[in-house]
């Protein structure tokens, strides 16, 4: 029963997991499409593709607790209508029993997104993000943060870097 309902579970949240990452692909796609419209770069749309699909390990960090609840609301509205729950019940389990392959199932996702999807996220976002510089030109960096050694302001342009250290700021 355990491991039944775990599968399950686990199912009902890859399902909705599957649609979220659809339906975000397909805005993505279509959001690249226009950026390179826009600009008249030409790209084929398997390239496009590609490199949208490259987001999507990072997009997991986002849509993981979304897919969770709507696979949850689904399993246990399921659960219910299928009377599972008062199987469980009858068959002698406590609710905590019945439960506890939840419990376990959440705990090996969230594992599972930690030790194996994140890095693989990391290098991925790294990937899209130098094609997309590759693609449509380096950007000009203003960036500006303030520490305990003062204000620093950094200026990237292409032929150079520019750090520029101040003990204050005024603004008139």
């Amino acid at each position: 029963l355990f491991s039944y309902l775990a599968k399950n579970y686990i199912i009902k949240i890859l399902i909705a997991l599957l649609v979220l990452i659809c339906l975000i692909t397909f805005i993505d796609v279509i959001e690249f499409l226009r950026k390179t419209g826009e600009r008249q770069i030409e790209i084929s749309l398997l390239k496009v593709i590609s490199i949208t699909l490259l987001k999507i390990p990072s997009q997991l960090d986002n849509l993981l607790p979304f897919s969770v609840i709507f696979g949850s609301i689904t399993c246990f509205y399921l659960w219910n209508k299928n009377n599972e729950f008062l199987q469980a019940r009858t068959s002698g389990q406590n609710i905590w029993q019945a439960i506890s392959p939840v419990i376990f199932s959440l705990t090996a996702i969230g594992l599972i997104n930690i030790i194996i999807i994140n890095p693989i996220a990391a290098t991925t976002i790294k990937q899209h993000d130098f094609l997309l510089s590759s693609l449509f030109g380096k950007k000009s960096v203003n960036e500006m943060s303030i520490s305990t050694s003062g204000i620093w302001i950094r200026d990237t342009k292409i032929d150079y870097d520019l750090f520029i250290n101040g003990d204050q700021l005024e603004l008139n």
